[in-house]
């Protein structure tokens, strides 16, 4: 029985539960009813049944109502959410209304959660740039260093270098200066 009621929907188990309760409801005043005898005790246990029966049905229904309203919704509210999250759509959950403190608090976490997670993809999003420009950097100063290796003269070397550093620093221009011992 333990792994079946595990199993069910919530509203299931909140039906059972519920039932359980009316069924022992109905069997104490029945027994209490069987005390009273004759034709009057016949008539009193069918009255008693038949307004057990609809107290029950409408209490079932009131309950169910309830519980889809104040706890099933929500969670299905934030079950939404959660998707669109595991989609990569940051977003919180917004201004649906929880019923409840415990679903204030989870949907607080939720949102709180969201926030986490959209500063840790922009942190992200940071070090992927600056990853791709120092890849850039190190791209540019092999170029550098192969041209310089194809230069033949100590001006070429220099006019390389110069560009380079124009080009990479973006600078308005560059004078070298170089002790040359002959």
């Amino acid at each position: 029985m333990g792994r079946r009621f595990e199993n069910m929907s919530l509203a299931g188990q909140i039906f059972a539960i519920i039932g359980a309760g009316l069924v022992v409801t109905a069997a104490a005043a029945l027994a209490v009813a069987a005390g009273v005898g004759g034709e009057f005790g016949a008539l009193l246990r069918l009255k008693l049944i038949g307004v057990l029966c609809i107290g029950a049905a409408i209490s079932i229904a009131l309950v169910m109502v309830a519980t889809r309203r104040l706890l099933l919704e929500p969670l299905e509210h934030l079950d939404a959410h959660l998707t669109r999250l595991m989609d990569g759509r940051l977003e919180p959950a917004g201004d649906a209304p929880m019923r409840s403190r415990e679903l204030k608090r989870v949907k607080g976490t939720f949102d709180r959660m969201v926030g986490h997670l959209t500063t840790a993809r922009a942190h992200f999003e940071d070090a992927q740039r600056v990853l791709a420009t120092r890849t850039s950097t190190v791209d540019r100063l092999l170029d550098f260093s192969q041209t310089i290796q194809g230069a033949g003269r100590v001006e070429q070397v220099f006019e390389s270098l110069a560009h380079y550093l124009r080009t990479e620093l973006t600078l308005a221009g560059a004078a070298i200066i170089s002790n040359q011992p002959q």
